[in-house]
């Protein structure tokens, strides 16, 4: 699988993209919560193989806007009541969101390849900085990794570790065959 992954270039930042939202699929009304982990293996394993921080950054930033723009897409709902005065905004509010809140899956990316597991830094990172982006600025708490579990005997582990930690635990199920576990 690993030769499958290229390290760098247009080809690398797509296939982030298209696992974010595969990840995605593990929120509701989709459910899947098959499909996230398999996702975030793969985006793990790009995260952990990538060429420096900046192209995990970047792999990063792909990965959550793809993420968020499938899973908030029901954001694009408000603007359709009055379609001709305010549809024009709907892509704006997609696209702006999924990127501006991408920004902490991207640093946590950036942030995994400077540590000496790239693949464990990444899961720590991830699950502390979508911790803060549902706390910083007033909170956007929606569509955070662990919320796959939702509808799952998984779930009610919530009520030891709360929503961050059903993050943590996917990510780290996850992050096992990209640690050789499995």
């Amino acid at each position: 699988m690993q030769a499958l992954i290229p390290r760098a270039g247009a080809r690398l930042y797509l296939l982030a993209l298209v696992l974010g939202a595969v990840a995605a699929l593990g929120q509701a009304p989709f459910g899947l919560w098959g499909a996230a982990l398999a996702a975030f293996a793969g985006l793990t394993l790009i995260v952990s193989r990538a060429d420096g921080a900046r192209r995990a950054f970047l792999a990063g930033l792909a990965a959550g806007t793809g993420h968020f723009a499938l899973a908030l897409s029901w954001i694009v709902e408000p603007f359709l009541i009055d379609i001709a005065r305010h549809g024009w905004m709907a892509p704006f509010a997609v696209v702006l969101l999924s990127t501006g809140l991408a920004l902490f899956w991207a640093a946590a990316a950036g942030l995994a390849a400077f540590t000496a597991r790239p693949a464990l830094g990444f899961v720590a990172a991830l699950a502390a900085l979508d911790w803060a982006r549902g706390v910083v600025l007033t909170g956007f708490p929606w569509a955070m990794p662990g919320h796959a579990w939702i509808g799952t005997p998984v779930d009610q582990l919530a009520a030891l570790a709360g929503p961050t930690g059903l993050s943590l635990l996917l990510l780290l199920v996850a992050a096992l065959p990209v640690l050789g576990h499995w």
